[in-house]
């Protein structure tokens, strides 16, 4: 969301649908490429879309609401994370995370990484690049000075979202097919708690004063498989669940507004569950 308005990839149309926050109303469909599956806010202000069967990001100007430019990455793109003046790209289809140039929205550089990354987040202080390989079942760590492989962490099966805290010193990581949540040390490295939650896990956000987490529980064993699903609400000051609300029919991502009062969760059997939080 860019605070007035909210963004969401339409992986069938290989379109973004853009809808007014104050009205819950669709006012605008962009098209991007095909299978279109993330679509994040940079720095720079420009609206990045990850069309994983194109193996193309579309740059989208949301003053606009137009298709700035595509970029070619290759490899099955999903997840984004931004800093160091780049966006890294995941490459589940090759196994590698693009660098782009957020500047010239050019790929510049890839990095070999484990089976099928798909999350990505980069630490506060813009050191280290944390992916999940979702095939193999452990954690990339990166060192983004030279971009190379520090360490890898086994994690549960199938992780596929990663979320750091604003202090730098926690990472929360789903693990879709484990169906808990793994909470990482990253002074350590090491996976100190797994916290149980919902059915099939597929997404986490955090709240801004970093007490709660919120995840979604996709609740069905594949993309086609779908169910009632629902958000685990974890106090993160005592990584306990302490609450859990139904949604829309395969939820599949969240996004809370910018006043960190309402969850946005998109839900693949169609529409959007907005959550008083």
């Amino acid at each position: 969301a860019t605070g007035t308005r909210g963004y969401i990839a339409n992986q069938a149309a290989g379109t973004v649908s853009v809808f007014d926050v104050a009205t819950n109303t669709i006012t605008n469909t962009i098209a991007v490429g095909s299978s279109p599956t993330n679509v994040a806010l940079a720095p720079n202000g420009k609206l990045y879309v990850s069309n994983q069967a194109a193996g193309t990001v579309s740059v989208i100007d949301p003053a606009t609401d137009t298709v700035l430019t595509t970029i070619d990455v290759g490899g099955q793109p999903i997840g984004f994370a931004f800093g160091n003046g780049v966006g890294y790209v995941t490459g589940g289809g090759g196994d590698i995370v693009t660098v782009i140039d957020l500047t010239t929205n050019t790929a510049v550089s890839t990095i070999a990484v484990g089976g099928h990354p798909a999350g990505a987040a980069l630490a506060p202080d813009g050191t280290h690049l944390y992916v999940t390989n979702q095939f193999v079942g452990n954690l990339t760590i990166i060192t983004t000075a030279d971009n190379q492989i520090a360490n890898t962490l086994p994690l549960g099966l199938y992780p596929t979202v990663v979320k750091i805290n604003d202090a730098g010193t926690l990472a929360y990581v789903t693990n879709q097919f484990s169906n808990v949540v793994s909470v990482i040390d990253l002074a350590t490295n090491t996976v100190t708690e797994s916290i149980a939650v919902g059915t099939t896990p597929i997404d986490i956000q955090l709240s801004a004063d970093g007490t709660r987490a919120y995840v979604v529980n996709f609740s069905g064993l594949s993309s086609n498989d779908l169910h009632p699903g629902s958000v685990s609400v974890i106090d993160l000051t005592t990584n306990t669940v302490i609450g859990t609300f139904d949604v829309g029919v395969g939820p599949i991502g969240a996004a809370l507004s910018p006043s960190g009062d309402l969850l946005y969760v998109v839900n693949a059997g169609g529409g959007v569950s907005v959550v008083s939080v």
